[in-house]
């Protein structure tokens, strides 16, 4: 517990996110959701997204794809890219612009 990064938050400046496998016996969720909540109340963008079912390590390949997308379109909104193709959006905390929400959610499997 000493090394979570919860005990260095004071230099966390740069937009994260976070995604969470519900069942991770070496990153409990709870960490990542204060870490989640304490960049939220610090103003910096921020996601977190949880899947049921995964460790620490994802091995369902729907959440493979939609953990990738997710990051792919939280990296293109931060920094402001455009996308070469439509991904499913996730809420972004404290994103500078239209896409600025208080909830995050998991990015939808393809096909769904």
């Amino acid at each position: 517990m000493a090394r979570s990064p919860i005990h260095h938050l004071d230099g966390f400046a740069a937009p994260l996110i976070l995604l969470q496998g519900l069942d991770d016996p070496i990153v409990p969720p709870n960490q990542s959701e204060m870490i989640y909540e304490a960049l939220k109340a610090k103003g910096v963008a921020t996601a977190y997204l949880a899947y049921e079912g995964e460790s620490h390590g994802f091995r369902k390949a729907e959440n493979q794809i939609g953990s990738r997308e997710a990051e792919l379109f939280f990296y293109a909104k931060v920094l402001g890219l455009d996308l070469a193709e439509e991904l499913p959006e996730i809420g972004i905390d404290n994103l500078q612009g239209d896409l600025e929400t208080t909830v995050a959610q998991p990015a939808p499997a393809p096909g769904t």
